[in-house]
């Protein structure tokens, strides 16, 4: 039922359900519509019987889930985002921007060849400059928090990006794995959001941790999708990607009248 939440009561559904089965039952629209109706009879079955319904929407989660650490890109550079206000959602990439495969020959290092990027711990930011100085394609001062942050990895040559490092008093700027980046950055664009300027500090020790347990509750999630999927592979006689090529085929069969009235066309 395309037009109703999958987060929809029984009432709803059925509602729907008796609507679309009004113009595709047999009696009335003729045995060209006898496959969408059984279709739908099948369809409403599960989501009316509480136990298949969980095992369907844990199905459906979980296929939503699959699809995105299907297609998540680990490789040196990735899409960019402009800078967003909201609370921030993780995407399974960097926030900064990615030049790492437009560094002339020239101007790569050790660094470039094991793809490392750099990470600013911007709560231990003392605000010097020192950075930007050395490596102003890559490092800015962030206006809205007031610490410097990398907004464009590999902005500058390998040697200006590693006296940048150097350069820092206090030692928060450190070279990172693509993975450890977007994690680092995800979690501290999370803690400036949720937190007021007044108790935004906190020890140096604590990023690390914090990504240490995002990184936990990522692994869990995974665990639990798996778990998911066993368990509809177990109770659900198809996928849903079958039964949606099914729903596909049999939409086809439809006279165009048919699909009109039942706004499936």
């Amino acid at each position: 039922f395309p037009e109703v939440d999958h987060r929809a009561d029984t009432h709803t559904i059925r509602k729907a359900y008796l609507a679309k089965q009004k113009v595709v039952h047999p009696d009335v629209a003729g045995v060209e519509a006898q496959e969408m109706s059984m279709l739908l009879n099948s369809a409403f079955d599960v989501l009316r019987d509480p136990e298949k319904r969980s095992v369907y929407d844990a199905s459906l989660n979980n296929d939503n889930q699959e699809h995105f650490e299907e297609h998540e890109d680990t490789g040196p550079t990735w899409a960019w985002m402009p800078k967003d206000t909201r609370k921030p959602v993780y995407q399974g990439r960097p926030r900064s921007r990615s030049l790492w495969d437009r560094v002339p020959e020239k101007n790569r290092g050790e660094k470039w060849e094991q793809q490392r990027f750099l990470f600013v711990d911007e709560l231990r930011c003392i605000l010097c400059w020192n950075c930007i100085e050395c490596a102003p394609k890559s490092f800015c001062m962030d206006a809205d928090h007031l610490r410097a942050r990398v907004y464009a990895q590999w902005g500058n040559c390998e040697d200006d990006l590693t006296w940048a490092v150097k350069s820092c008093p206090v030692d928060c700027i450190s070279w990172v794995s693509r993975e450890e980046l977007q994690v680092l950055e995800h979690v501290t664009a999370d803690h400036f959001h949720t937190y007021s300027p007044a108790i935004r500090r906190f020890r140096a020790s604590e990023l690390p941790h914090l990504a240490e347990k995002f990184v936990e509750k990522r692994r869990h999630k995974a665990e639990l999708a798996k778990q998911r999927r066993e368990l509809a592979s177990k109770h659900l006689s198809v996928t849903n990607e079958q039964f949606h090529e099914q729903l596909r085929n049999a939409m086809k069969k439809l006279p165009p009248n048919l699909r009109a009235a039942g706004g499936w066309s």
